[in-house]
């Protein structure tokens, strides 16, 4: 029988000002999950401003629960 995973979602800000950029570090969040046994599955962005561009990003982690 395959094992039990429980999952996480970090939400994390993308898009900064005019022209974008990264407001949240995100490899320093996977790199704490990644500590914690956490696996980063994937990385998760709607479009939720103008023209189609991400402010948002959701990232994915699993693990095996207990």
């Amino acid at each position: 029988m395959a094992g039990k995973y429980e999952y996480r979602f970090v939400r994390v800000k993308v898009g900064g000002g005019f022209f974008g950029g990264l407001s949240t570090d995100y490899q320093q969040v996977i790199e704490q999950h990644a500590r914690n046994g956490w696996r980063f599955v994937q990385a998760y962005a709607p479009a939720t401003a103008g023209y189609g561009r991400s402010v948002l990003c959701d990232l994915i982690f699993e693990r095996e629960s207990e």
